[in-house]
């Protein structure tokens, strides 16, 4: 996205170059008679404007980008910055204009909007994933507890029934292999240890 941005700005500083380059003693009159083919060249959301040596303004055209920029001195080559005005972010070019009659700046600020729209309709789309996350945790995690406090409530029943009514009775283990599970395992095994010797006993006081 930001690729693409860049290219379109270099795009159009070329052509103002060019046509610029075309220009016989090129004068700042000539430049801020211009005017109307910078607004043909300019794109939505972009601020082009052309500053002699001492970093005057000498033309310029905004199409939705208002951004007040410092003057700063000549660039050598061809400059590219990221700026953040006002919570907006903008792409600033900066390329030196030199021709056999004068010397100046070629200035193009474009306003990343679509670079932000992309940026908050991802964060939205974050935010909902992390949201229903959150939700099937508990969702899940309910359940998970839920099925816990049953099976401990049948292993609670089943002592009870034992202490009630004899050591015959059993805990039907569920077919997952968990802790719980083992447990209950355990128990059953616990169990017919205690019903065996508890059998042997009674053999031997009836001998």
């Amino acid at each position: 996205m930001l690729n693409e941005e860049e290219k379109a700005m270099k795009k159009t500083v070329e052509e103002i170059e060019t046509y610029y380059a075309e220009k016989r003693n090129l004068s700042w009159k000539d430049i801020r008679q211009s005017k109307q083919l910078l607004e043909e060249l300019n794109e939505k959301y972009q601020l082009i404007r052309v500053l002699d040596r001492k970093g005057n303004v000498v033309v310029s055209v905004s199409n939705g980008a208002s951004i007040s920029l410092s003057p700063s001195g000549a660039p050598k080559e061809l400059q590219m910055d990221y700026h953040f005005v006002n919570d907006e972010r903008f792409i600033i070019l900066r390329e030196p204009l030199h021709t056999s009659t004068l010397n100046g700046t070629i200035e193009i600020a474009r306003r990343l909007v679509k670079f932000q729209q992309m940026m908050n309709m991802l964060f939205f789309i974050m935010t909902v994933i992390g949201v229903v996350a959150m939700i099937m945790s508990a969702f899940i995690g309910r359940l998970v507890a839920q099925n816990f406090v049953g099976r401990l409530k049948t292993l609670t029943k089943t002592m009870m029934d034992i202490k009630n009514k004899g050591m015959k009775k059993r805990i039907d283990v569920p077919a997952s292999n968990d802790e719980m599970s083992e447990l209950m395992m355990m128990f059953n095994k616990m169990m017919d240890e205690i019903e065996r010797l508890f059998d042997q006993q009674k053999q031997f006081f009836n001998l």
